[in-house]
């Protein structure tokens, strides 16, 4: 073997060629980002709200119900007291009927029924209310589709 020495006799220090390795290393950050998918972005008019399967719908009469009318106003239904009438009332006096109801049933659900016309926000606002007085599981009540009423999807 010879070693290749300079002229004052002494030899050069040996070093270690990293080219190759870098070349690798930007190979598979090369690799990595051409093969990972990114999620998309989701843009408002792409938000498809969910439509209710065809799985079969347990029907409860014994749960209590939130009303909203058409024109906003909102009525309880207390499914342990029988006989008396639903008249839509104040969202103080509706939040008196909820704690009373939930005093004596804790983990019941409260069911929110609208029509298709209420707005949107006189919903959340429904929904916010039940929650503000404690109830911590509330239901949404749709009516069960068949797959010939389903829109069209958007792809």
């Amino acid at each position: 073997m010879n070693f290749k020495r300079n002229l004052a006799g002494a030899r050069e220090p040996l070093r270690l060629d990293l080219t190759s390795l870098v070349d690798v290393v930007f190979l598979l950050i090369i690799f990595l980002l051409v093969s990972t998918t990114f999620k998309k972005t989701e843009h408002a008019f792409e938000i498809r709200l969910p439509v209710a399967g065809t799985e079969s719908v347990v029907v409860r009469t014994d749960a209590a119900l939130l009303f909203i009318t058409d024109t906003g106003e909102l009525a309880f239904l207390d499914p342990t007291k029988t006989g008396e009438g639903i008249n839509p009332a104040s969202d103080e006096v509706i939040r008196g009927q909820i704690k009373e109801y939930l005093e004596s049933h804790p983990d019941a659900p409260i069911r929110v029924r609208a029509g298709k016309a209420v707005e949107y926000q006189k919903v959340l606002g429904a929904v916010s209310l039940v929650h503000g007085v404690g109830a911590s599981n509330v239901q949404l009540e749709y009516d069960k589709k068949t797959p010939s009423d389903q829109p069209a999807s958007i792809d």
